[in-house]
């Protein structure tokens, strides 16, 4: 019997339609032979909230688990997936929102009445215990019979693959058993719902695959519903049946892992699920276009105009690689060099450098600053390898089986409110949204999440733009709200048209580069010519060698999206000078970097320079780039 009720439990697989969930009845019947005095249950999050002093860690989350069922919570570190997971247990305080279990209200409830398991990734037993009283400690707390402890402890011990080792202190186990214990201490109350935070971090690779092995046989074999969080991709992808996947607080997608890595809707979620080659190109009816080369699409496309700008996806599988073009089984590309190669076991990877190709930009992976070239990452397996062995410098032809479309990213400007009778920015912002094809909302609205992260444009969303527009008088534009809130911010001095000649005013280094990339996507789709700027102290030491490379680069940068770009240098004091640019040659927006500082200056919060300029009221509006801060 126990072998047919794996089959039956392995089989199932989850709707992939959002909103529906499978009741996996096979789960259910399992766990209910298993533990009859326990019913199934789900788990339920209704725009969860957590904020520390005024920054959302858990920024409206919402989500429904099946019961049964294998979730996987998965982010960059501090996305705030291990804070929402301790909400659920009730080990957080919920700021706003409300956490159901089985359709009970378990916001204000304890943790101990909530009917949880929690697996941490620092095990959490007490040492001075031994393996048998860890897992034992639970129920000796709830007076349970010794008869009844032992046989319990005896039978989780055999489950997690430690039968015999009762008597081992934690200290005698290796890393992998103790999480094991750690896990079956878990279990020992017979929870409803099992969540895991980060348990496997710690270990190796070969322990990490074993341990997934192990719990996701126990958790089909109980029907328990679980809840677990990583940041490792490979992990989520084995171990969930679906996949949410958090960036800064939000959750941005959800869906079964083949969903979302074949077919995902965001530009961060296509970027973080795996390893992407990631362009912008232009669409047509039936395909998309790179350049002179008509791809076939290999799944389906949301709506799009001929003509309009899209973003494609290949993974490195979907390409194709061949010494001629002829030998190509797929939509050639154009030709390339390869850069790098490497052995990953079954299978080999490669980095192809192929020349620039008008009209595509390339997203990831992050080309070099200042360099035209597109780099694409492409997997071959072994028997493919050894049959037509590549070497460094090799030229070859590469072709693509798949793409993926996402939907047009767009611009999307957070303007005042209507209480607000007068407001430059919200009529500045409204214009500009109109020329870049882009929307307008007001505080408290929420983006879609369909083809475009809820989020303030970063490395984290590329292709999409999201500004906060205030006006210059507003007083909370320089105050620490604005200045603390991550996102871009626009300050309108009073009346403005959509800009068409940019001052970029840098900060020579990896901060400079941020503002470049920023400004080039804006000025390219404005059809508006830049102007990058550095501003330095002494004229009589001249210009620095590392100077003029970053600025050259800044140049090619915009020049290769086909932005008329120069390049400056003066002298003095970074706002003054800054302020007499845009008098003296008519710019009409201003892009800075915050903070901005002067030499050996301690900036305020939104940045001494950019303070400086913004109470001088300059006479075009000022575009602060917020780089995201890890």
């Amino acid at each position: 019997m126990k072998g047919v009720r794996n089959r039956n439990v392995t089989g199932l697989r989850l709707t992939p339609k959002p909103g529906t969930h499978n009741v996996r009845e096979h789960a259910s019947r399992a766990r209910a032979r298993r533990f009859p005095n326990v019913r199934p249950m789900s788990i339920e999050l209704e725009g969860l909230t957590k904020r520390y002093g005024s920054v959302p860690v858990v920024s409206r989350v919402s989500l429904d688990i099946a019961n049964g069922e294998m979730f996987v919570l998965l982010g960059p570190s501090g996305s705030g997936k291990s804070t929402l997971l301790r909400m659920i247990a009730g080990l957080c305080e919920v700021d706003e929102g409300r956490v159901r279990l089985d359709g009970r209200d378990v916001t204000d409830v304890s943790p101990s009445e909530r009917g949880i398991g929690f697996v941490f990734q620092n095990y959490a037993l007490f040492r001075n215990m031994t393996v048998a009283e860890n897992v034992e400690f639970a129920l000796r707390v709830r007076k349970m019979p010794a008869a009844e402890r032992r046989q319990r402890r005896e039978h989780l011990l055999e489950i997690v693959g430690l039968g015999g080792f009762g008597e081992r202190r934690p200290s005698q186990l290796s890393g992998g058993q103790q999480q094991r214990v750690a896990l079956a201490r878990a279990l020992a109350n017979e929870p409803p719902f099992l969540l895991l935070d980060e348990p496997f971090g710690a270990l190796d690779a070969k322990i990490r695959v074993e341990l997934r092995h192990t719990l996701r046989r126990i958790q089909r074999e109980l029907g328990v519903t679980a809840v677990f969080v990583t940041h490792d991709q490979d992990e989520a992808l084995e171990l969930a049946d679906r996949v949410g996947v958090m960036n800064r607080g939000r959750l941005l997608e959800v869906g079964p892992p083949e969903e979302l890595y074949l077919r995902p809707r965001s530009a961060f979620v296509a970027t973080f699920l795996g390893t992407s080659n990631f362009l912008v190109g232009e669409a047509t009816p039936c395909s998309v276009r790179l350049g002179d080369v008509e791809l076939p699409l290999g799944t389906e496309t949301p709506a799009q105009r001929a003509g309009e700008r899209v973003q494609v996806l290949f993974r490195p599988e979907d390409l194709e690689l061949a010494t001629a073009p002829a030998e190509l089984r797929s939509t050639a590309i154009g030709r390339g060099t390869v850069e790098e190669r490497s052995f990953n076991g079954p299978i080999e990877r490669l980095r192809v450098r192929l020349e620039s190709i008008p009209g595509v930009r390339q997203i990831s992976p992050a080309p070099p600053f200042g360099r035209p070239a597109l780099l694409l990452e492409v997997t071959r397996p072994q028997p493919d390898a050894l049959a037509r062995p590549l070497q460094r410098s090799d030229e070859v032809w590469i072709g693509a089986r798949r793409a993926h479309v996402l939907a047009p990213a767009r611009v999307h400007i957070t303007v005042p409110g209507p209480d607000v009778e007068v407001s430059a920015a919200r009529d500045f912002a409204t214009a500009l949204a109109e020329k870049l094809g882009g929307s307008v909302r007001q505080p408290g609205e929420d983006w879609p999440l369909h083809g475009v992260d809820r989020l303030p444009a970063s490395e984290a969303e590329p292709e999409s733009f999201g500004l906060t527009a205030v006006d210059i008088d507003d007083g909370g534009a320089l105050g620490n709200g604005a200045a603390n809130s991550g996102g871009h911010l626009l300050i309108v001095p009073g009346p403005c048209q959509p800009p068409e000649r940019f001052l970029v005013c840098v900060a020579v280094g990896e901060p400079g580069k941020v503002d470049v990339r920023f400004a080039e996507r804006l000025a390219w789709r404005l059809g508006a010519e830049a102007t990058v700027m550095t501003v330095l102290p002494d004229r009589d030491a001249g210009i620095p060698e590392h100077v003029i490379r970053f600025l050259d680069a800044s140049a090619r940068a915009l020049s290769v999206r086909g932005v008329r770009t120069r390049t400056l240098v003066r002298y003095g004091s970074p706002a003054a000078e800054i302020l007499a640019e845009i008098e003296e040659n008519g710019h009409d927006m201003l892009v800075v970097g915050a903070p901005l500082r002067a030499p050996r200056e301690r900036a305020p919060t939104i940045g001494a320079v950019v303070g400086r300029i913004l109470r001088e009221r300059p006479r075009c509006p000022v575009l602060i780039v917020r780089p995201h801060q890890p």
